[in-house]
């Protein structure tokens, strides 16, 4: 069995997305791939009356970028399987334009759920993102505040560090 990925993007094409070196990037970026994971699952559905086919599967991935990392939606599909690459294509070839109403329910929620996937899989300190500010080590902006307060809520210890944010497991 050979496998291949296509990029399809981090969020409907008509949409504005989280932009790679803003304060809280990584955060609104994962959930913002996990929401339009899921509209993309339910678009395919509506449109084919049924699921996406065995052998095609939608993932969020993470790449580096000069400026730290960026996180996309890919499929996943197995080039040996008509359906899946069909699949695969029609994906790539009809991304929506907009979020649908559950996509903008869960964006209003973000998917903590995505964040612990990628800290339990990862290396034992996850860096999170970058937070702008070096000169010291608290939670000093509202929305890191907020972040680390959620993280706790959510199993996970936030902290920062020499100008990052930085999750991992919670003890």
């Amino acid at each position: 069995m050979s496998t291949s990925k296509m990029t399809l993007s981090c969020s409907p094409w008509g949409e504005p997305c989280a932009q790679i070196g803003t304060t809280g990037y990584a955060f609104r970026a994962i959930a913002e791939c996990s929401a339009y994971k899921a509209q993309l699952v339910r678009h395919y559905k509506e449109a084919h009356e049924s699921g996406i086919p065995e052998g095609a599967t939608l993932d969020v991935a993470s790449r580096p970028h000069d400026f730290g990392t960026y996180w996309e939606v890919e499929v996943r599909f197995d080039d040996d399987s008509k359906e899946a690459v069909e699949a695969a294509y029609w994906l790539e070839a009809n991304a929506p334009e907009a979020w649908d109403d559950e996509a903008r329910s869960a964006l209003a929620l973000a998917s903590w759920d995505e964040i612990k996937r990628f800290v339990k899989a990862g290396p034992e300190h996850f860096l999170f993102c970058s937070l702008g500010w070096t000169e010291t080590d608290e939670f000093g902006d509202d929305w890191v505040r907020t972040f680390h307060k959620q993280a706790t809520e959510h199993g996970l210890e936030a902290y920062a560090k020499d100008g990052h944010l930085y999750v991992k497991a919670g003890a």
